[in-house]
């Protein structure tokens, strides 16, 4: 079961860095963040094709801390702060800013991933 918070009017390029910021934010903590845009086409991990997107969002779901770790192959990091992720009720935001300009610069200074997200 996830949530998703549609963004109307965004496209790939607006929801990278969100994106970004949110994994690496709460990955400490469980929650898995993931990024689809209208119209977006994609295959499944059995190769079938994904329906379209008809809306740009976000969606979230608690991590699955054995499979998870496989689609963050290029975040090696981050790929193991999920496979330890635990929930012990922290303010993900404790010494950070909470104002998004603050955040989006924090979000910069983290290491990219080993292949870029062409927008």
């Amino acid at each position: 079961m996830c949530e998703n918070l549609v963004v109307r009017g965004a496209s790939r390029c607006h929801l990278d860095w969100p994106h970004w910021a949110l994994k690496n934010l709460y990955g400490s903590i469980g929650p898995m963040f993931g990024k689809f845009w209208e119209g977006e086409e994609d295959t499944s991990r059995y190769g079938a094709a994904v329906p379209l997107p008809p809306v740009t969002f976000l969606s979230i779901r608690p991590a699955v801390r054995p499979r998870d770790p496989q689609f963050l192959q290029s975040t090696p990091v981050l790929a193991e702060t999920i496979r330890e992720a635990q929930d012990d009720s922290r303010h993900v935001f404790d010494g950070l800013e909470r104002d998004w300009a603050t955040v989006r610069s924090w979000a910069a200074r983290l290491p990219k991933p080993s292949k870029e997200s062409i927008p």
